[in-house]
């Protein structure tokens, strides 16, 4: 059975709650699946460090947009990391390309659409860490940004087929068969 790490992020700036957050703690729990919210930080050790503990066959970022209608599947990371809050707008590692595509090509759906600018904060700053990381160890790895007002059972139902998709389904679920006198038949 594959193994995937989906990370999301909590509430940055002036947003007090996170679409990802929200996402993933509805998310029911499987094996072969581990969630986990970050915090909005550029640490590289935030990233890589779950990586290293949980050896996931592929990685999954979730973040938030402040808007649109569809589900952007980011293709590529910029080697830049901007804060202006913070006054920072510099590379992320000098040494490295300019920028990177990720690994891992989400199918493209009616709710979905294909990005190549993921802007220059942490959710760009994530996927430059770990597409690097997913290049030199073999991982597929994506990111997919969400609207901060995309419907929650939307979102869900999105991650859901996703990880159907790669075998790794929630709990069973169950189903009444009309001849029986009402106890569940699993299915």
């Amino acid at each position: 059975m594959p193994k995937i790490w989906i990370y999301g992020f909590g509430p940055f700036r002036q947003y007090r709650k996170n679409i990802t957050q929200e996402m993933l703690n509805l998310l029911p729990e499987r094996p072969g699946v581990n969630t986990q919210v970050l915090p909005v930080r550029f640490e590289r050790d935030l990233f890589l460090e779950p990586v290293k503990l949980f050896n996931p066959d592929y990685i999954l970022g979730l973040g938030q947009c402040p808007r649109g209608d569809l589900l952007r599947l980011e293709r590529r990371a910029f080697n830049q990391m901007r804060d202006r809050r913070l006054g920072l707008d510099q590379a992320i590692d000098p040494l490295q390309p300019e920028h990177i595509h990720l690994s891992w090509k989400l199918p493209v759906r009616s709710d979905t659409r294909i990005s190549y600018d993921a802007g220059r904060y942490v959710c760009n700053y994530s996927m430059y860490i770990l597409g690097r990381h997913a290049q030199e160890s073999g991982i597929p790895s994506a990111f997919v940004h969400i609207p901060r007002t995309y419907a929650l059972k939307s979102g869900l139902a999105w991650l859901e087929q996703l990880l159907k998709d790669l075998g790794l389904n929630a709990v069973q679920s169950f189903a009444l068969k009309p001849d029986q006198n009402g106890l569940p038949e699993p299915h």
